[in-house]
């Protein structure tokens, strides 16, 4: 399996470090969680060459792509480890979309209500970000309350399914 460095982020500054591929998916955080998600989505996250999660930590590392043949060694180390492997729509290509579609196989979240507010937050931010870059401040702050906005009426969507899956749990 083809060996990397990469750079593990933290709350408390970076780590040089060097791994498997592996290794380094296990870096991204909430990727690798309970399946084995699809090739367009490896590659399009070791493409952008990182994936930072905030608190949660993160990683950067030089960006590539892996063909279907490193892919299936990957999925299967992957399988081997216990995570699943699932057939998924066309649409899911992108880490956000994996996202989306897993909410709605284990949590029973319409995916493609999730998509559509989800691409309103996503504009919104998109606009209140060159907003601030053009130095437009006014509307920065108007788009910034409209992203609020948005943000809450997706997570008032998603809790709709996934608190009472919660509160069944206990």
């Amino acid at each position: 399996m083809r060996q990397l460095e990469f750079v593990i982020l933290g709350m408390h500054g970076e780590l040089e470090t060097s791994g498997t591929l592996l290794d380094l998916l296990g870096a991204i955080p909430y990727l690798l969680m309970n399946y084995v998600p699809p090739r367009a989505v490896i590659n399009s996250i070791l493409a952008a060459g990182e994936n930072d999660a905030g608190m949660s930590g993160g990683a950067r590392w030089s960006g590539f792509e892996i063909d279907a043949a490193e892919y299936a060694d990957v999925a299967g180390a992957l399988e081997q480890r216990g995570l699943k492997k699932l057939d998924c729509p066309d649409w899911v290509q992108t880490f956000n979309d994996w996202s989306i579609w897993i909410y709605e196989v284990d949590h029973e979240v319409p995916a493609d209500e999730h998509r559509r507010l989800d691409a309103i937050c996503r504009d919104i931010e998109g606009k209140a970000a060159a907003a601030f870059e053009a130095d437009d401040h006014d509307k920065a702050g108007e788009l910034s309350l409209e992203v609020v906005r948005a943000n809450q009426q997706l997570s008032e969507f998603v809790d709709k399914y996934f608190v009472p899956k919660l509160r069944d749990a206990e």
